[in-house]
């Protein structure tokens, strides 16, 4: 089964941040393939999987962003994300990001290193509308 937005549920929200809850029959196999979350990640760019592609690290950087206050794509050493697994601590930043139909979005992003019981290694990011953003209660 592909993803199915009727599955998701908000946790709760406060503050313009919303957590989501998403529930599936499908095992972890299954949602873990490439391309389960395809049609969600549609809706969040502005453009179907479809339409956009593979998109690289360093081509989505100059598509979505980040970008500093200069408008100059966020190197990609400094992301929090990759600081995160990088440094093996938690990161965080401020940053503009920009949909499809060129609109920036300021965002504040916090990430947090994870690590599994057999020893890979990850992060996990959350993001949320900056608070001069102006965005009433809008997620990311």
């Amino acid at each position: 089964m592909a993803y199915d937005p009727n599955n998701l549920s908000a946790l709760t929200y406060a503050n313009g941040f919303t957590l989501w809850h998403y529930k599936t029959p499908d095992s972890t196999t299954t949602v873990d393939t490439s391309g389960y979350f395809n049609e969600a990640a549609g809706m969040l760019l502005g453009k179907p999987w479809e339409e956009l592609g593979t998109v690289g690290a360093r081509e989505w950087g100059a598509l979505f962003g980040p970008f500093d206050d200069g408008g100059e794509p966020i190197p990609y050493d400094e992301l929090p994300l990759v600081k995160a697994v990088r440094d093996d601590r938690p990161a965080h930043a401020e940053f503009e990001i920009r949909s499809t139909d060129g609109a920036g979005h300021r965002v504040e992003v916090s990430a947090f290193p994870i690590q599994t019981p057999h020893g890979s290694r990850g992060a996990i990011a959350v993001f949320w509308p900056a608070a001069d953003d102006g965005a009433n209660g809008a997620s990311a």
